[in-house]
Parts: C-alpha cells; sequence; structure tokens
C-alpha cells in the first residue's frame, strides 16, 4: 500500500524516529528515507558514502546523532525564530543575565535554608543550575546563548523586515497569510526504474496558494560565507530541493510546475539575505542523482547486499604522475 500522509505541527524528534509499518521492504526495516540519509549512500560526497555506511547509520540506526552540536543547535533555534515565531519561547531557552540572577537567587535561598554561606556569583557549577538544565531538557527545550539569540534576531530582521532587508522578495515571501512552516510528507517516491521507495521530507516553508496557485516551496539556508553557489554545490542542495518538490508535488500541496527556491542569510553583519529560485535544470540534475540513489538502497534492500567502499581509485593527480613514471620506464 502507497504511503501518502501530511502531518502539521509534528515534533522533529518524532518526525526524525518515524519508521514505516507496512512492510513492503523488509530490508529497510521500516526505515523511510529522507534527503540527508541520501549523503550516506553517496561515492561521490567528499567522506564517500557507502550502502555498508547506510545501513549502519539508518536500517541498523546506529549512526552518531550529534544533536547538541552548537552548529545544529543555532540553525533549529534559527529555523524556529524566523519561520514559527509564536513557537520559538517554548522550544528555546535563552542564556542571559536575567535568568542567570534567577538562577542564583533560586540557589542562594536554598542556601541560606541549608545554613550554608549563599554564593556571591553565578556559575554553571551550582545545582540550581544543574537541576534547571535536567528540567528544560525533560520539558524538550534547548538552551541558546545570548549572543546566539541577537544573531538570530539580526538575521530575522534582514529576511522579514523591510527596513533591514537587502532583498525585498524575502520580505514578499514572509508576508502571506498562506504559508505553513514545518509540514512533514511521508510519500512513495519513485527511483531510477520507477519502482516506488518509502520517503519523508520536513519543508521549512510552503505555499499552496502562491503563483496563482501553482505553489512555492522555500528552504531557509543559514551561512558563514557568502558562497550560496557553491554550497548548493558541496551540500548538495540541489539535489534536496528536487526531493522536496517531488514529494509536495506527490502528496498534492503544490502543482509540478510550482516554484522553488532558498534564502541565504549571512551568519555574520551585515546578515545579507537573498532568495534565489532553482532553476528546472537544477531540479532535473537533482532528481536524476536522487533517483539514483533510491535505486541502490532499494536493490540493496531487495538483495539484503549492503556493500562497502570497494576498490580503491587514486586521485587524478597521481595517476598523471603515475603515468609519468611509466613513460620513463
Amino acid at each position: 500500500m502507497k504511503m501518502n500522509k501530511i502531518e502539521r505541527n509534528l515534533n522533529f524528534g518524532h518526525y526524525q524516529n518515524y519508521r514505516n509499518d507496512d512492510h513492503r521492504l523488509p530490508g529497510l526495516s521500516g526505515f523511510v528515507v529522507n534527503s540527508s540519509s541520501l549523503s550516506d549512500i553517496d561515492e561521490e560526497k567528499k567522506d564517500s558514502g557507502s550502502a555498508a555506511r547506510f545501513k549502519w547509520n539508518h536500517i541498523l540506526n546506529k549512526g552518531e546523532k550529534n544533536k547538541k552540536a552548537p552548529a545544529l543547535t543555532f540553525g533549529r533555534a534559527f529555523h524556529s525564530f524566523v519561520l514559527e515565531p509564536e513557537e520559538f519561547g517554548e522550544e528555546y531557552i535563552v542564556e542571559d543575565n536575567l535568568l542567570y540572577d534567577e538562577i542564583l537567587l533560586k540557589a542562594q535561598n536554598k542556601q541560606i535554608e541549608q545554613k550554608r554561606k549563599p554564593s556571591e556569583k553565578f556559575s554553571k557549577n551550582l545545582t540550581a543550575w544543574k537541576e534547571f538544565v535536567k528540567d528544560m531538557e525533560f520539558m524538550g527545550k534547548e538552551l541558546i546563548s545570548a549572543s546566539s539569540y541577537e544573531l538570530i534576531e539580526a538575521m530575522a530582521r534582514s529576511i522579514n523586515n523591510s527596513n533591514f532587508a537587502v532583498d525585498l522578495k524575502c520580505v514578499e515571501i514572509f508576508r502571506s497569510y498562506d504559508f505553513e512552516a514545518e509540514v512533514s510528507l511521508f510519500h512513495d517516491l519513485m527511483d531510477l526504474s520507477g519502482k516506488p521507495v518509502p520517503c519523508k521530507a520536513r519543508l521549512d516553508y510552503v505555499d499552496s496558494l502562491a503563483n496563482d496557485g501553482r505553489g512555492l516551496i522555500v528552504d531557509l539556508k543559514s551561512i558563514a560565507e557568502w558562497s550560496p553557489g557553491y554550497s548548493i554545490d558541496r551540500f548538495k542542495w540541489y539535489r534536496q530541493m528536487a526531493f522536496y518538490k517531488d514529494i509536495a508535488v506527490a502528496a498534492g500541496l503544490v502543482t509540478k510546475d510550482c516554484e522553488c527556491g532558498w534564502i541565504f542569510c549571512e551568519k555574520s553583519a551585515p546578515f545579507e539575505a537573498h532568495y534565489h529560485e532553482a532553476e528546472d535544470c537544477l531540479i532535473e540534475r537533482g532528481r536524476i542523482e536522487y533517483k539514483y540513489l533510491l535505486h541502490r538502497i532499494r536493490d540493496c534492500a531487495e538483495t539484503g547486499k549492503w556493500p562497502g567502499h570497494g576498490k580503491i581509485v587514486y586521485p587524478h593527480s597521481l595517476e598523471k604522475k603515475l603515468e609519468e613514471v611509466q613513460q620513463l620506464v
């Protein structure tokens, strides 16, 4: 039975850990393929992927999940602030002096009750702070520094405030009353041979009514250096966008001739943000690549064989040097 589900307001953790139960491909053990997982079977990426790595990380679910990496925390917080500002306060706690003063006061009151000398300064070694952090983790909230929060505010202004924006297209996009944020899609996508593979995607921004009903998909990217074109190529964001577009079309959120693109925002002053539409040829290239990788995944799942990296190949520069040596012999 074809998988076809749209989930709104789905917790990211639930989306991330979702497993399929229709058992059409037992070799996947219920894993539903998302765009980022394709990197683990992509032999062309810098840290070359393999089927064996894909199986280890996703089928066996033994891959390292560094959810607390500062860059990942910042990225999630930035997305939440821009895309779902009303949810930001429910998901993040800003570590500012006001919070530290509250924790210090709580610690001092408890120390006085215990007839101990109260602490004079705030420290993260305080029991009150450690208890607070545990409580926040239990509630599913993340801590971000005051400096990160200020940075996120500045970046957001360059996207949705016409007084600060360089590219007013970004402001126009976020003025829509019809867009939805963080929409989770679960749907089959076809591999190169036309066979279905269960897939999922979480769209940053989708407006089904934009462009006279054709729709608009936008992916929000924060970048440390202003090199969006390079990043689109290096991180295969064009493949990701093709994946997003096709699953949104399959789910009926947008039409096949919808517009899709990225909003890129610098993480340093002047926090420049620009919208860039993905060209049709770029999407088609991404489509070819993701379908090829889906075909590899399906083939491995059907045969039960998940090969490793295989033959070692020398880089072109070394091959050329070897040819020069052979000519001298």
